[in-house]
Parts: C-alpha cells; structure tokens; sequence
C-alpha cells in the first residue's frame, strides 16, 4: 500500500472517530496523519514537478484538511511547527501551480509567524522572500522583487551563506534586467559567478547558469560579441554535463541565433535557431509545453523576414502567435509580441494598413500591463514608421516622438535603441525642410551605431542610407552618392545582391 492509499484509509477512519466523539484516539491518528504527509512533503518537495497532477491536488487537499483542523481543535497558536510547515508547504505547491496570489497568501502567513518569533535573519525567512521575489518577477514586478531579494541577500549576507548570497545575486542580476538596468544586472550576475567559481570550479552547471546570464544581459545592452563569447562558454558546459537533448542546450541555441541576428548574421542566427528546434519539439513532448517553442518560432520568423525571406518568415510567426492563443490569455504580453512581429513584416511587406491594424492589437494590450514601457516605445516607433510611409507625417511625428520619450527615461541616451528613434525623427525633419537638423539626429544615429554594432552590420548600413535621403533632398549629390555608396557595400556584403533593401538602394544610385 503506498503512502496515498494509507493517507485516505487513516482519513475514514479519523471520521468514524469523530463521530464516536473520542478525541484521544483522534489525536494520535491525526499525528500518524501528519506524519505521512510529511513523509510526502519530504519526498515531494524538492521534485515536486514530477508528481503527476492528481496526487500533486490530493496532497494540497489534505494540507488544507489538518491545517483547518489544528487551527481549529488543536491549538489557537500560529507559532506551532507543524502549521508552519503546512503553510510553507502550501506556498511552494500554489507556487509550482503558478497560482501566484494563493502562494503569496501563505508565504506570508509563514513569514508572519517568523517575524513574530523575532526570528529576522532565519534562513527560513530568507527563503520566504526569495519565493516571494520570484513569484514578483515572474509577476513582472520587478521593482517589487529587488525589494524582496534584496532582503533575501541582507539575511544570507548576515548568515555568511555564500551559496545562498551567490543564488540572491542571481534573482537581482534577472529583476534588473527586467527594468533595463543593465549595468547593475551585469554587477549582480558576476558577484555570483565569482562565488561559482570560488566554490564549484569552471566546470559546473551554476557556472553555465551565470554565464548565461550575463550573456543575455550583453545581448540586451547591444554588446552582441560579448554575449556570445558567454554563450558559448555556458554551451561547453552544459553539453559536457547535461547532454544535447536538455532543455538547456536548446536554451543556448535560441539565444545564440537571437544574438547573432542582433549583428545581422542572418544565415547564421537560422542556423543556431534550427538546432534549437528538434530539441525544443522533442522535450515539449514531456515535461515542457508547447510554450517553449513561442521564442523559438517568432526568431526564425524575424531572422527569415531580415532575410527577405518572407513567405518562411510568416509561417513561423503565425505559428508563434497560434500558440500564444491557445496557451495564454488574450491580453497576455507575450501575444502583444507576437502581434507585433507579424505587423514588422506586414510593413516590410508594404502591407501598411494590415501592419497598423496589427501594432494597435500589440499597443492596446501592452497598454494594459505594468513593466512594459519599453515594448510601448517600441510599438509606438513602429506605428509612426508606417504612418511615415503613408505620408501621414503628423502622426508619425507623434508616435516618434513618444517612443523616444519613453527610450530616453527608460535605458538613457545611449542605447543603441534610441538611434533608430533618431533615424526616424531625421526623416521627419527632412521631409519638414529641417535638413540641417535633420543631418545632426541622423549622424547621431551614425555616431551610435558604429559605437555600439559592427562597422558592416546591416543597421549602420541604414543610417548612411537616411544621410544619403537626406543630402539628396538637399540636392547635394555629392554627399548623397557617398552615403547610399557606402550603404549599398554593406548591404550588398551582409545582405546579399537580390535582398530588397540592396536592390532599392542601387536603383536609388543609377537615377542619380
């Protein structure tokens, strides 16, 4: 007889007793209960993903169960053991369930019955708020989770647990990352990867998992060659410990192939997404769901589209955006992401009504969600890209200049973000008459992006193509074959000779 069978016979028998009103015997049964469903908890616990989900429901039945009856028979003291554990216990599996607002229910009351007992640099209360900073994080709340991890760190700190400091930098470094802080981030992840490697050596998976890290904080910073050199280093890691079909290793490839289109290599970003994909399918077949693959579908469909390639392009992100319907609320973020991306190829396409109607379904549902500020940038910007085209440049001047906003307050004037603003607003200017303002934002857009990008990548490119549209408006045909003469080499180089933006360019050429 297995621990659950026992667990249900001990319960009809607690209620014939009850009903024969003997509360001795009761009580000694009800401790044998609770013993076995600690004997669960420490079986559960620590894999408590791989219970199938009907015990997963009966152990949390059966929590609430003796939880309501010590409260209400036993005791009336919420500094008992036992209703400490069962209130842990139930906050870690409404955790694992993702149903945030019930765990954050009973981590609290846990960590109330600590802080009653004086006990404020208890390990135990340390992990309280590293659970509570997670569900925060995944929440999107990120200012909120850096409250709670920093207080996780305070008490690991004070507890000389470096383990444990090295997992609390690690939830900062992601919480910063999440509000665009990248610096910090940065700071965070390599405060535990020293610890890593104080205590593991160069060759352990929380190693890989800090070098992954950073590399993803470098990808979002636009500093696209450090990120990969960190990939990579947590790639021979984790092929070494892990084995080629882990979910991590395909991880690794998807955020390889998103880097390397961040530098405009295309072939080789599809070919790192590809090896992600037979993995990707492979383990969403069991423990993962169809959601893992959401990323993956939506970066081969950019990476695709920045080829020219758009009829690949579009079967993949209407795959990403199908999936993102049938798995997630309709005002989830993650489908605003995926409106979005199909609207980018719609407008690529020239298709500019269906890209609009396709921004203001990914703006109407980002609007409605807190953390979010710099997907508005981004869909704003994209709005008034198409209003531009349609030569609505009221509009587009409006949307432009609300993207820019939000850019500026979000990651500073630096980011290689704010140089497509830049590019943008210069053609409003042009079209205005504005040149010589219009040639400043424009050489700023330049300035940045052969800073922060490869002199060949595809999007300095872009911006000696706007100085080149900018010089020949102003009838300085001297300049403007200079500029178009260096965009066409490097399109031409890392686009190949038949992609539409190096055939538009050349026929821009042989006109002058």
């Amino acid at each position: 007889m297995d621990a659950f069978m026992l667990l249900i016979v001990l319960l009809m028998v607690m209620e014939k007793i009850i009903l024969l009103n003997n509360l001795s015997t009761l009580i000694i049964l009800l401790f044998n209960v609770f013993f076995i469903l600690m004997f669960l908890f420490i079986l559960g616990i620590d894999e408590l993903d791989k219970l199938d989900e009907l015990k997963f429901n009966k152990a949390i039945q059966y929590f609430h169960f003796i939880l309501c009856f010590k409260l209400q028979t036993l005791c009336n003291d919420d500094y008992d053991d036992d209703i400490i554990m069962a209130y842990a216990w139930l906050g870690r599996a409404y955790d694992d369930k993702k149903e945030y607002d019930k765990a954050i229910k009973y981590y609290k009351k846990t960590l109330k019955i600590y802080l009653n007992k004086d006990k404020y640099n208890n390990v135990d209360v340390g992990t309280l708020y590293n659970n509570l900073g997670s569900i925060c994080y995944y929440k999107k709340e990120y200012n909120k989770a850096i409250k709670y991890f920093k207080k996780d760190l305070r008490i690991n700190s004070n507890n000389n647990n470096d383990l444990n400091i090295a997992t609390s930098c690690g939830w900062l470094g992601l919480a910063y990352r999440g509000i665009g802080k990248y610096n910090k981030s940065l700071k965070y992840f390599e405060k535990a990867l020293h610890i890593e490697l104080k205590t593991f050596g160069i060759c352990h998976t929380d190693v890989a998992t800090s070098y992954s890290n950073l590399g993803m904080t470098y990808n979002k910073k636009g500093e696209h060659n450090k990120a990969i050199e960190y990939y990579n280093m947590s790639l021979n890691i984790r092929l070494d410990k892990t084995g080629y079909w882990h979910i991590d290793i395909g991880a690794l490839y998807n955020n390889l192939g998103s880097a390397y289109n961040s530098k405009g290599e295309y072939g080789k970003s599809i070919e790192y997404y590809k090896k992600a994909l037979p993995i990707f399918l492979y383990r969403s077949k069991f423990e993962y769901n169809h959601y893992i693959l959401i990323g993956l579908y939506s970066g081969l469909g950019l990476a695709y589209k920045d080829k020219g390639e758009y009829n690949n392009a579009i079967q993949y992100l209407k795959k990403s955006l199908d999936i993102n319907l049938k798995t997630l609320a309709h005002d989830n973020p993650s489908i605003s992401v995926a409106y979005n991306n199909l609207a980018c190829l719609y407008k690529d396409k020239k298709k500019f009504n269906k890209a609009i109607e396709y921004y203001k379904k990914a703006l109407k549902i980002v609007l409605k969600s807190d953390g979010h500020h710099r997907d508005i940038s981004i869909y704003y910007n994209n709005l008034g890209q198409c209003y531009y085209i349609k030569k609505e440049n009221v509009k587009a001047k409006k949307y432009f200049e609300k993207s820019l906003k939000i850019k500026l307050d979000t990651v500073g004037s630096d980011h290689i973000s704010i140089a497509n603003s830049y590019i943008n607003l210069s053609y409003i200017y042009c079209y205005e008459g504005q040149y010589n303002k219009a040639l400043e934002i424009a050489k700023k857009a330049l300035d940045l992006r052969l800073k922060k990008l490869d002199r060949n990548h595809p999007d300095v490119g872009a911006a000696y193509l706007a100085l080149g549209d900018i010089y020949h408006e102003k009838f300085d045909i001297i300049n403007a074959r200079k500029y178009y003469e260096n965009s066409l080499s490097i399109y031409t180089q890392k686009l190949g000779t038949n992609h539409p933006k190096t055939k538009n360019v050349t026929a821009t050429l042989q006109k002058l």
